[in-house]
């Protein structure tokens, strides 16, 4: 049926391969290969059908998907951020970008955080008139910067009235807050698993895992750009997103000699490996700019015992080495200064 549906979209079959995805949807909700038959449903509908009662019929499908899925967190999740885009689709731009904050809020480690936050900037703009949009009847005539930061407290199921008057909506009011109710703790089980598998990244890099201190690194540089912005125009925003791009995905940009740039995405300090020591760890961290760089060693009365490192150091990666041979068995504090970067870990020294 996968193969099937992918020769039809190829084809530009749209009819066709929209029954197509229904059927593996309806039939296979719980298949991994059926998640991406929901992106590919967007794409047959807004490729045959843009019509505000056929865009009104696929996002009241993806709300039925998550009715009759709601333990399936992934499918309610994916289903969830195609129903903020036929939300836009429909000109319902505040509910659109409360929704979009939801998951840019609930994801602050993966790629469907910044997807996120490309489509709130692009719905911004709409919102304005701009890209080809309109201010929709939802707006109530308000533009963008009427709004300010209220829309980021928005449920992203506020758009439902969930008193039952919402004569678009073939759900009941219980039916809607089940919908509610399923997004909600879809977000809370996928935030948790990213939460923990970062708390595994950094202890992994703690040891001296080079693959995990790259993986956290772009871990981290999500965690920066995933946010909300209002670009003023459509050239800011393709602007940003080629900036995000970059913090992102930098690491991975090849040199003229097709090796990888060795120059990390963000500032970081690496637990000390190994730890307890006895007498000899090593202190790993990362500069993504030049910059003036001091680690000093501190007692656990806070008592400077020793100076690392106080030199100025260009980008990159950089490991300094603490010899405990003359000092007393304790704990033990390093922290690292460097420009606006301030750290500190905890290190255990045992003779």
């Amino acid at each position: 049926m996968n193969d099937s549906l992918s020769i039809l979209i190829r084809k530009r079959d749209y009819t066709n391969a929209k029954a197509k995805c229904i059927e593996m949807l309806n039939t296979y909700p719980d298949s991994i290969l059926t998640l991406g038959a929901i992106s590919k449903l967007f794409l047959s509908v807004t490729s045959s059908d843009t019509s505000q009662a056929g865009m009104q019929e696929l996002k009241n499908h993806y709300e039925g998907l998550i009715l009759a899925n709601g333990n399936n967190a992934e499918l309610v999740k994916r289903a969830n951020y195609y129903i903020q885009k036929c939300k836009v689709h429909l000109h319902d731009y505040t509910s659109a970008l409360s929704g979009f904050q939801q998951i840019i809020n609930q994801n602050p480690y993966n790629f469907e955080g910044l997807q996120a936050r490309w489509d709130y900037m692009a719905t911004s703009l709409l919102m304005q008139g701009q890209g080809g949009g309109e201010l929709g009847i939802s707006d109530g005539g308000l533009g963008i910067s009427d709004f300010g930061n209220d829309v980021g407290q928005r449920h992203a199921f506020d758009y439902y009235d969930i008193e039952g008057n919402d004569d678009r909506s073939p759900y009941t009011k219980e039916q809607r807050q089940n919908i509610r109710k399923s997004i909600n703790t879809a977000f809370e089980i996928t935030k948790s698993i990213d939460e923990q598998w970062v708390k595994k990244l950094e202890d992994n890099s703690g040891s001296g895992d080079i693959k995990s201190q790259k993986q956290l690194n772009q871990k981290r540089a999500l965690q920066q750009v995933i946010r909300t912005e209002k670009p003023k125009n459509i050239v800011e925003h393709m602007k940003i997103v080629q900036q995000d791009i970059h913090k992102v995905l930098g690491n991975e940009v090849k040199s003229k000699s097709g090796k990888e740039s060795n120059i990390p995405l963000v500032f970081s300090l690496s637990q000390n490996y190994p730890n307890p020591f006895n007498p000899v760890t090593t202190i790993k961290y990362a500069l993504p700019n030049d910059v003036k760089v001091i680690v000093k060693i501190y007692d656990i009365l806070g008592r400077e015992v020793k100076t690392l490192v106080n030199d100025f150091q260009k980008a990159g990666y950089y490991d300094a080495k603490f010899d405990g041979s003359n000092y007393a068995s304790g704990v033990y504090f390093y922290r690292i200064e460097a420009g606006e970067f301030v750290q500190s870990k905890k290190m255990v020294l045992v003779k």
